[in-house]
């Protein structure tokens, strides 16, 4: 809210609320990118929809759980790569990560310090 306070175009490329009170809250007023749609094993599921953000070409998108697993179907494997491709578009990315991420891979942040 502050960057849009600011002028900036801000939208909401994928955010999962689990229905919690404060982050419905966080989120009300922003424009949400509306997420893909796909079909797999006659259930339906929703995605990020990365061209959908990169057709609207905000300045800053907000996508949630950066190291998520796509759906089947969608253009990537993993949420980063569909950020990847915003980010090659001129779009900055506000994300989320799970610090268990950054734990499982400790060992190799720290072997990059003296």
């Amino acid at each position: 809210h502050i960057e849009k306070s600011k002028g900036k175009d801000i939208v909401i490329g994928y955010v999962e609320t689990h229905k919690r009170e404060d982050t419905n809250k966080l989120i009300k007023g922003l424009e949400i990118i509306p997420r893909q749609i796909l079909t797999y094993k006659g259930t339906k599921l929703e995605d990020t929809n990365p061209e959908a953000i990169i057709s609207r070409k905000p300045d800053i998108v907000i996508i949630d759980e950066l190291a998520h697993t796509n759906a089947p179907g969608c253009r990537h494997l993993k949420r980063y790569q569909d950020v990847l491709d915003i980010l090659e578009n001129g779009i900055s990315v506000y994300t989320t990560l799970n610090v268990q991420h950054l734990e499982s891979r400790s060992e190799i942040v720290v072997q990059g310090f003296p």
